[in-house]
């Protein structure tokens, strides 16, 4: 039987925490645990969240960071911009940038930085 290599993908999701430092010290365990490829999110605040919880808190306030779910989104969300140092910052270093997008303006806005 064949063997297959698989690749290991360090997931970041939002734990960021809406900051690009902490964003950047996260990439920097992932690769120095040996992570090949380093993953995202995407989404647009507005878009993805359901209008019946955008006004409402967050369920658990001890990992909210806003007053209502919408800003809660909107303050873990980083712009294209972002990505786009992300992304050269995690190759720079050796490894691939990855994200989950969770609407079509996100999957265009990352189209454009050929993740």
């Amino acid at each position: 039987m064949e063997k297959k290599n698989c690749s290991l993908v360090a997931e970041i999701g939002a734990t960021h925490i809406g900051s690009q430092d902490r964003a950047k010290k996260l990439i920097d365990l992932a690769i120095e645990s040996g992570a090949d490829f380093v993953k995202f999110q995407k989404r647009d605040p507005h878009t993805s969240t359901p209008e019946w919880l955008k006004k409402k808190p967050h369920p658990n306030l001890n990992f909210s960071y806003g007053d209502t779910y919408l800003e809660h989104r909107m303050n873990l969300e980083f712009d294209i911009d972002t990505h786009r140092r992300l992304k050269d910052y995690i190759e720079d270093n050796g490894s691939s940038y990855s994200t989950s997008v969770f609407d079509l303006s996100s999957a265009i806005d990352i189209s454009k930085i050929d993740p």
